[in-house]
């Protein structure tokens, strides 16, 4: 039985809440960027604002999500424990007598949730949802010859 619960649901709401603030702001800065990129192909194209905004974009947001949860969980973990150490509440907790291999464990606890998130999203959603996204692109965005086809890879990549 675990001593110090209070303790583990501290460490576990507030790391959960940073991964989810980098979450949200990240993508939405990669939101922000992608449709900067797109827009002259979103004005151009007769596409309406149903299809980009329900076909395109959530397609896009799981996927950049999916690409980049190591990242934002990186982040998310300096961010969190640097803000710990910053109000001193680290120090106080070893002072109390808690030992470091206990004090990870709220942190191993809120990773083995992220993996899990992590795991269903690049297994389940992702894919599914990237079906709808990459047949818009095809439609509206890549307008070579080569429809389908990402312009770095045109040299080596010929479509049947």
């Amino acid at each position: 039985m675990l001593k110090f619960k209070t303790l583990d649901g501290y460490i576990i709401r507030k790391y959960l809440s940073t991964f989810g603030f980098s979450l949200l702001i990240f993508t939405m800065i990669s939101m922000v960027i992608d449709f900067s990129d797109k827009v002259k192909s979103f004005i151009e194209k007769p596409c309406t604002a149903k299809e980009i905004l329900l076909d395109y974009f959530p397609g896009f947001i799981f996927n950049i999500a999916g690409l980049l949860l190591p990242l934002y969980t990186l982040i998310a973990v300096v961010f969190f424990t640097s803000r710990l150490a910053f109000n001193s509440e680290i120090l106080s907790v070893f002072s109390a007598g808690i030992s470091f291999n206990r004090l990870l464990l709220p942190y191993l606890i809120a990773a083995s949730m992220v993996v899990a998130l992590h795991l269903v999203l690049n297994h389940l959603v992702v894919p599914q949802t990237n079906k709808y996204r990459l047949k818009f692109e095809r439609t509206y965005v890549w307008t070579d010859q080569e429809k389908g086809v990402p312009p770095w890879c045109t040299f080596w990549w010929r479509p049947t």
